[in-house]
C-alpha cells in the first residue's frame, strides 16, 4: 500500500515486506535492500513465488504457536547464520564487501559490517531509498518496516 508520509517520505511495502524480521543490505549510500525472513514448519517448503525473501525451515510447531517477538528470539541463532549466509553469498557474486544488518524489531538489529564483525544495535537502518529483492522501489526517507 502506497503511503505519503510527509512532503517528500513514500511507503509501498509489498506482501511480505516491511514486517520483522529482515535483513538489510547497504548496496550504497542511501540505498538498501530489504530481504524478509519467513518462518517455515516442520515437513513443509517454502515457496519463493509466495514469499519472497528467505526462509528458515523446519520451524517446530511449538515455536510457530508463539506470538511473533517469541519467535524470533528462538530463531535467533538461525537468522544471524542465514544473515551471515546471504552477506557472504551477495559479496562473491557481486564481489563487493557489504554492511548488512538482522532487523528483529524497532529497535533491535544485529549489524554485520563488511569485515564480518556483528555488533548490536538499538537503532535500526531507516531512510534513503529501500528496494525489494528485484531491486523495485519500496520506500523513500522513512522507516523500513509498516508501522
Amino acid at each position: 500500500m502506497r503511503n505519503q508520509i510527509d512532503e517528500y517520505s513514500f511507503t509501498d511495502f509489498p506482501e511480505g515486506y516491511g514486517e520483522f524480521p529482515y535483513i538489510v543490505l547497504r548496496i550504497t549510500y542511501a540505498i538498501y535492500m530489504q530481504i524478509p525472513i519467513h518462518f517455515i514448519p516442520e515437513g513443509e517448503i517454502g515457496d519463493p513465488s509466495v514469499q519472497r525473501g528467505t526462509h528458515i525451515t523446519n520451524v517446530s510447531p511449538s515455536v510457530l504457536k508463539l506470538p511473533k517477538n517469541e519467535q524470533i528470539k528462538v530463531l535467533h541463532e538461525k537468522m544471524l547464520e542465514q544473515t551471515s549466509w546471504i552477506k557472504n553469498k551477495v559479496e562473491s557474486e557481486r564481489k563487493v564487501k557489504l554492511k548488512v544488518a538482522l532487523v528483529e524489531g524497532p529497535e533491535e538489529c544485529y549489524h554485520f559490517d563488511e569485515q564480518n564483525v556483528l555488533t548490536v544495535h538499538h537503532q535500526i537502518p531507516s531512510g534513503g531509498t529501500l528496494l525489494d529483492q528485484e531491486q523495485r522501489f519500496i520506500a523513500y526517507d522513512a522507516p523500513h518496516y509498516n508501522k
